[in-house]
């Protein structure tokens, strides 16, 4: 007997046989070999933010030649994003793609972090565009020697600014 073109002796019924070998569609498997794969590069990713950011760190440690103002800028973004790539990508990967649910304590501490540390990044990368633009429009009448207390209180008007924005989110 033929439907529709299907030789209906052919088409098996549908079963919710739980002893059955039925397998998974894909995009319902999460330990589907993508899933490995994409969480092997974002490793990968998180591992070579932090190299990269370690070496920044460590050539600004090593070389005085280096501590003048606009360094302390990308000093203060490399241990910012060294710390996103330690915190934030290692436990985004088993959340997103391996569906682990976090308990209370973890979720709220992986989100103010990531949160925290985020808005410190952006916010370095402004004051940097800012402090760049000063230099190049500026550059005759700025003063270049400004004082380490303005270096300080720069550095950190950006991490107090971006603990200051997410303590409003959680409250």
């Amino acid at each position: 007997m033929y439907t529709h073109g299907i030789n209906s002796s052919h088409v098996m019924p549908f079963t919710n046989d739980t002893n059955s070998s039925a397998v998974m569609p894909a995009s319902k498997d999460i330990y589907s070999f993508s899933n490995i794969a994409l969480a092997f590069l974002m490793s990968l990713l998180a591992f070579a933010i932090m190299l990269g950011n370690a070496v920044v760190i460590l050539a600004f440690v090593v070389d005085k030649n280096l501590r003048h103002r606009s360094n302390y800028f990308f000093l203060n973004l490399a241990i910012s994003d060294f710390f996103v790539g330690m915190i934030s990508i290692p436990l985004f990967i088993p959340h997103k793609l391996f569906n682990w649910e976090f308990e209370n304590n973890i979720c709220v501490f992986w989100l103010t972090t990531d949160y925290l540390l985020c808005t410190a990044s952006v916010y370095n990368i402004v004051l940097i565009s800012f402090d760049r633009y000063q230099s190049v429009s500026n550059a005759v009448s700025q003063n270049i020697n400004l004082s380490c207390l303005e270096d300080y209180i720069f550095v950190n008007f950006i991490n107090f600014g971006s603990l200051s924005k997410n303590f409003c989110l959680f409250v």
